[in-house]
């Protein structure tokens, strides 16, 4: 099987893949009027951003406990490739072709 890693910044210590519902509308959202939802990663060439992304959250939180999950997907998966550190949107429809 090929795979393709990628890396989830800010996790807590509890999280697994199974709770991520990708459907469920994001709670830190720049634009309130829109109903976004996802679930951000880096690419194994971007990983340091993870790592950053979670010392910025535990510093923001004032906590320790926030980590980075190394999460590792079937290369078969539709990807979408994005500019880097960009925040696009994709519709509900456009990740289930």
């Amino acid at each position: 099987m090929n795979e393709i890693v990628f890396y989830h910044g800010g996790a807590e210590p509890d999280f697994t893949f199974e709770q991520l519902d990708v459907l469920r509308p994001s709670q830190k959202q720049q634009n309130q009027n829109g109903a976004y939802a996802g679930f951000y990663m880096y690419s194994e060439k971007d990983r340091e951003g993870a790592f950053h992304y979670s010392e910025q959250e535990n510093n923001i939180k004032h906590t320790n406990t926030k980590g980075v999950e190394k999460i590792v997907l079937d290369s078969n998966l539709k990807i979408y490739e994005l500019p880097p550190f960009s925040i696009t949107r994709l519709i509900q429809e456009q990740g289930m072709i």
